[in-house]
């Protein structure tokens, strides 16, 4: 059955657990007295404790009885029996050491509060956290006679708290460890709040945590990378560069030096899509640029090697080359003059222009001799691989050991490449001495050129009638002084593949299923 309130409880109505503890416990033994004699004030406290599905927790008087509800059990059970009548150092041991200031500041008539303070849970053992709030409770006389504290659970969002930071502490780790530098930057004058191990040798010893990016790397302002900065923070857009040139400063005061570096300023947005911080990240690259570059010069320095050593085959006829235009150029000339002798002018001028002719076809042999032997740095420019072939394969058939090759072409217009035009005539002209040398002997010497698009490249084909390349030695065909032939350095192919490599394309070597040997080269397409 049902217990029936007694006349004038009505305020214990629908208390619960505590509410039936209350009207049964004696007070007469306790500092608040009989419960029939209980101010208006504090009945209306109880009644709106015990009511509640908050957890709280009523503290009356100068005695510090204790009052709570049914739902302060779920989180503190007191050790002693509901805790009813005893004061709260007794109720509530544990925490009062932590809650006496916050009691006594709320019986002073200012309610305030501790955050995530953690408590032992009822049952479970586990610990939860709970923002403790107080607030004083006034009597008849407008005096604080109590004080009402509730719990407030927060600990998912502590516990969300504790991983994001060892999130941010992993995540700090990490970047520690990274071989590339890192910092982060917040605010309109890009505070520096965080940077690793990697940008501070980058920088030296520098101040640079607390301190705005123009002020603390005054060398970034001269370079535009600050407003970079301004740019990513106003627009949201990522910046990024590679291969950028930045004058810095090993530390404070010191000289500047030339760096080289790829970097990335990443905006970082809020929940609401306003960007508050910009992430730095990037690589110096400042050794491996040195080390290409070094790398090139070497290059650059086998290459002339090639060039010279293949022009060695070419001396030795060179002379006759240039002389028989010469010498047709001066008999034109002698022709001419016996007919200005008779007044020929017809016979005579035509006497010059084939002179003329001579002299041009003797001054663009040298001229092409002399570029493809001399030194210089790579400079690419837009050629029609057609022209290059043609141009490639003439320079070949000086001196007439290759005159007798039955030369193929497949050459469509439009087929343009953007290089060093010297340097891949010289790829084209070893090639085609290899393949003419790899048919002397052969009853058929045919030799087909072909090239065509695929996709981003230009395919260029060389197909000879030879005996093919000997198995043994086709797997490290580009492997420098590995050569087939009785003579020769070995150099020429490696050399070759150096220049296509340098230019973004590739060149490879197989049998074809017919006989004789295929070499192709890719090349990037001008358009």
């Amino acid at each position: 059955m049902e217990n029936v309130t007694p006349h004038g409880l009505s305020f214990l109505d629908h208390g619960g657990e505590m509410g039936r503890e209350i009207r049964v416990h004696d007070w007469s033994s306790s500092p608040l007295g009989p419960l029939a004699a209980w101010p208006q004030s504090l009945r209306t406290a109880v009644g709106m404790l015990v009511n509640n599905q908050e957890p709280r927790a009523l503290i009356w008087g100068a005695d510090l009885i204790t009052i709570h509800n049914d739902s302060y059990l779920r989180f503190v059970r007191p050790p002693l029996p509901h805790g009813i009548g005893a004061a709260y150092p007794q109720v509530s041991p544990d925490l009062w050491p932590a809650l006496s200031a916050l009691v006594e500041e709320a019986r002073g008539g200012r309610g305030t509060f501790i955050p995530d303070l953690p408590v032992r849970r009822e049952g479970s053992g586990e610990t939860g956290h709970f923002i403790f709030c107080s607030s004083p409770v006034f009597d008849e006389d407008d005096s604080v006679a109590g004080v009402q504290i509730t719990l407030v659970e927060t600990t998912t969002a502590v516990e969300s708290q504790r991983e994001i930071a060892r999130d941010r502490d992993r995540l700090r780790e990490l970047l520690e460890q990274s071989p590339g530098f890192a910092a982060l930057l917040t605010g309109p004058k890009h505070e520096i709040v965080f940077v690793n191990e990697a940008m501070r040798q980058l920088l030296g010893n520098r101040e640079l945590v607390g301190r705005a990016a123009a002020d603390a790397i005054p060398e970034l302002e001269g370079e535009g990378l600050v407003a970079a900065l301004d740019d990513a923070r106003r627009t949201g857009v990522a910046h990024s560069e590679r291969d950028r040139r930045v004058m810095l400063g090993s530390g404070p005061g010191s000289p500047a030096n030339e760096r080289v570096m790829d970097f990335v300023y990443q905006p970082v947005r809020t929940a609401d899509g306003t960007v508050r911080s910009i992430f730095v990240i990037g690589f110096d690259r400042t050794e491996k640029a040195r080390a290409q570059e070094r790398v090139a010069l070497l290059q650059n320095e086998l290459i002339h090697l090639s060039r010279v050593s293949a022009m060695g085959t070419m001396a030795s006829v060179l002379a006759h080359e240039v002389n028989q235009p010469i010498i047709a150029a001066a008999n034109f000339v002698r022709g001419a003059r016996h007919a200005l002798d008779r007044r020929n002018d017809v016979l005579a001028r035509s006497g010059l222009v084939q002179a003329d002719e001579s002299l041009m076809r003797a001054g663009a042999t040298i001229a092409r001799i002399r570029a493809t032997v001399s030194q210089s740095e790579m400079r690419r420019q837009e050629s029609d691989v057609a022209t290059l072939v043609r141009d490639a394969c003439s320079l070949a058939l000086i001196g007439g050991a290759d005159a007798d090759i039955a030369f193929e072409f497949d050459l469509p217009d439009g087929l343009t490449v953007l290089v060093d035009r010297t340097q891949i005539e010289q790829v084209i002209l070893n090639i085609v001495r290899n393949a003419s040398e790899a048919m002397a002997g052969a009853a058929e010497r045919r030799l087909r050129i072909a090239a065509a698009r695929a996709g981003k490249m230009i395919e260029t084909r060389f197909c000879d009638s030879g005996p093919g390349i000997d198995p043994a030695v086709l797997d490290r065909l580009f492997v420098p002084f590995v050569t087939s032939k009785s003579e020769g350095m070995g150099i020429g192919l490696p050399v070759s593949r150096t220049i296509i490599e340098a230019h973004g394309g590739q060149l490879t070597a197989d049998n074809a299923p017919g006989g004789g040997a295929v070499l192709r080269f890719t090349l990037p397409a001008a358009r």
